[in-house]
């Protein structure tokens, strides 16, 4: 009669479960099987990133204007058609024939072309940036992923495990040693377990998503088994961090170009006030001679009057002024602002440094060790069930914080990627 009893109540129970996964709509991880690596994730960046091809073609762009800056002004022809006693166009007496050159004496060429050439630094630096920004997202989406496929085996082993006490539960409620109400237990555990793997499947397709993006791939693209990379703590002092950034963050490095620009942009204003002379040669021929037959021949130099006109210089050059104190204030800005960054990112790094030693070598050890011993206890009926499943519950939470610890701890160090201007202190992917 228990048997029976007991057999029907595990027939309603043990597809709870089951049912939890197929009706939310959340795809298992599908992926290839095959390990996925942070430098093939990188590599296909830099090859398809459409931010990235952008970035570069506006360096290509800005080298173009190198030669427009250094030309001269193009040089003016004119014909001038003279009439007497005569209305119609296609009739003239005289005809006078101009060519003229502006000489750029003043050296406003060479400051175009040095402006020209700042603003190719400020896209170079840009594009330097955007890289790091890439490798940055890319590898704190990686370690996401590989957190969430983590986070999905440590749910799986723990349902395994309860699977397990509900077997040895339903041995003991045959034999009479258990409770009806032990199994309902289990099964509200299970179905807990099951809302939890929802919520890291959900995890993992958002990092799949912002991974196949940054790839220029459709959202859905399977992806291979991204793995957490083995902890090693990086011994860096804030100083030496500090000091880094200072002297190798592209933001920076583009601040300054900023400055470059600004400032060559005074020195043009300043070389508008002086006109460049304009070399001009005119020839004439009379009475309707062919345009060919030249009769007379004069040759002039004309200059502009800039200091009529001294005001609209004068505010030329405040402007541009202005503009090296506004570029030197947002460079002042980001400096004080990427030493702040870059002390936030490190003061991370040690407190999740601290946790995944305080989890590895103390916590988990002690966690799964209690846990050993209460279900073995549990089997020889010296432990009860509330027990086992708090003491399971536990190890869960410990592995998991974990994994969680170890990720935010990877992520710290992919921030001081764009920080740093460098990746040189981020851990490669184990193999």
């Amino acid at each position: 009669m228990l048997k029976a009893r007991f057999t029907t109540l595990m027939c309603v129970l043990l597809p709870v479960s089951t049912l939890a996964s197929e009706h939310t709509g959340m795809p298992e991880p599908m992926g290839t099987g095959e390990p996925l690596a942070i430098e093939t994730v990188l590599q296909e960046i830099r090859t398809t990133n459409p931010q990235l091809r952008a970035a570069r073609e506006r360096v290509e762009a800005a080298k173009e204007r190198l030669p427009q800056a250094a030309a001269w002004d193009d040089p003016m022809v004119g014909i001038d058609f003279e009439r007497s006693d005569s209305r119609r166009l296609t009739t003239y007496n005289d005809a006078e024939v101009m060519v003229s050159q502006a000489l750029p004496l003043t050296g406003k060429p060479a400051r175009r072309k040095a402006i020209a050439s700042a603003e190719i630094a400020v896209a170079e630096a840009a594009l330097h940036q955007l890289e790091l920004d890439l490798e940055m997202r890319a590898q704190t989406n990686f370690f996401r992923l590989a957190n969430a496929q983590a986070q999905l085996d440590v749910n799986a082993r723990n349902i395994a495990l309860l699977r397990q006490l509900v077997e040895v539960t339903r041995a003991k409620y045959e034999s009479g040693r258990q409770r009806q109400a032990d199994v309902l237990i289990i099964e509200t555990e299970l179905a807990r377990l099951e809302e939890v793997r929802i919520d890291e499947l959900r995890g993992y397709t958002e990092a799949q998503t912002a991974l196949n993006a940054l790839m220029n791939r459709a959202p859905d693209i399977a992806l291979g088994r991204a793995v957490v990379p083995e902890f090693k703590p990086v011994e860096l002092s804030l100083e030496t961090l500090q000091q880094h950034a200072a002297a190798h963050r592209p933001q920076l490095a583009e601040a300054e170009s900023r400055i470059a620009v600004a400032e060559a942009r005074v020195a043009l204003a300043k070389r508008e006030r002086y006109p460049d002379p304009e070399v001009r040669i005119e020839a004439r021929q009379f009475n309707g001679d062919a345009l060919y037959r030249f009769r007379e021949y004069d040759t002039g130099v004309f200059i502009t009057l800039p200091w009529v006109n001294s005001r609209k210089y004068r505010a030329a050059i405040r402007e541009a002024q202005r503009m090296v104190d506004a570029e030197t204030h947002e460079r002042a800005a980001l400096a004080t602002e990427t030493a702040a960054m870059v002390r936030d990112v490190w003061q991370r790094l040690q407190t999740f440094q601290h946790h995944v030693e305080l989890f590895r070598d103390r916590l988990l050890p002690l966690a799964r060790q209690s846990v050993d011993a209460l279900r073995s206890n549990y089997e020889s009926d010296r432990a009860t069930l509330p027990e086992v499943l708090t003491t399971q519950q536990t190890v869960q939470e410990v592995e998991a914080m974990f994994y969680h610890h170890l990720t935010e701890y990877f992520i710290a160090q992919a921030e001081l990627i764009p920080l740093v201007g460098a990746s040189t202190f981020a851990t490669p992917q184990s193999p």
